[in-house]
């Protein structure tokens, strides 16, 4: 009885396990075709974008330099938890938001150089 159980059970979470999972991404965007300085005042912009859910934006930098990033409505409003991502070069990252949550159908990036501290901030 008890290994039928466990089999029951292992079958499950082999069900479970083997579902993919995907995330909300329609397409890439590369990063814009402009300068970016560590100064707000030149800050790069990716296109805008429809937001539909509450998921994160995901980030990859391949530009050799550190990244300051926010997450913007299509009014400039920071919508970015914490205020702000750094994005070390050559890294992946999750940038949390509340686009969708504060009722903005659209959002952005912005972006600028930045000095890491060599923290991971997701």
């Amino acid at each position: 009885m008890k290994k039928t159980i466990m089999a029951l059970f292992m079958s499950g979470i082999i069900m479970t396990t083997g579902i993919p999972v995907l995330a909300n991404n329609c397409r890439d965007t590369y990063l814009p075709s402009k300068v970016v300085s560590f100064s707000y005042s030149t800050s790069a912009y990716t296109e805008l974008r429809d937001k539909t859910d509450a998921s994160s934006h995901y980030i990859y930098n391949q530009s050799g330099f550190d990244l300051w990033v926010q997450s913007l409505t299509s009014g400039d409003i920071n919508k970015t938890v914490n205020g702000r991502a750094i994005i070390p070069s050559g890294t992946q990252r999750r940038i949390r938001n509340t686009i969708k949550e504060s009722g903005y159908l659209q959002c952005k990036l912005g972006i600028t150089s930045a000095k890491s501290l060599g923290l991971a901030e997701e």
